[in-house]
């Protein structure tokens, strides 16, 4: 039986993923929300990390429902669902740079260039040496 939640947590994720990549972001968000569910159920009720959802499906989740709320300009509830990706997955640089592109158009810039930086860095030295997670709240 949990094989089975796993699997369906799975086809949620990628429906969710085709939805997102087609355009279609109502849907897509509506997926991600509630693959997000499932994890977080699985979680609360004691069944071990990898039975329904890995780190890097669920970072890719919030990371994914984040860019639907930014594309509606939710930038702060954007930035929520970054931060819980990044919380997820630490090495994920993708929400790190989401963020920072929020901070740039809240026009944080000395943040925004600051996040943005560490970024790039991160990246182009594999993220082993950059262990230190940004976290900013206003």
């Amino acid at each position: 039986m949990e094989g089975q939640q796993g699997q369906e947590s799975r086809a949620t994720l990628t429906l969710a993923q085709t939805h997102f990549n087609k355009g279609e972001y109502a849907e897509a968000e509506t997926l991600y929300s509630a693959y997000i569910r499932q994890c977080g159920c699985a979680a609360s009720s004691g069944e071990s990390p990898g039975s329904k959802c890995s780190p890097e499906d669920l970072a890719t989740a919030y990371n994914n429902r984040g860019q639907i709320k930014y594309f509606r300009v939710d930038f702060y509830e954007a930035m929520d669902d970054y931060t819980s990706a990044i919380e997820v997955q630490p090495n994920f640089e993708v929400p790190y740079y989401n963020r920072g592109l929020i901070l740039y158009r809240l026009g944080k810039n000395f943040f925004s260039f600051w996040v943005l930086s560490l970024t790039v860095f991160c990246y182009f030295r594999g993220l082993k040496y950059c262990k230190t997670n940004v976290v900013i709240k206003f």
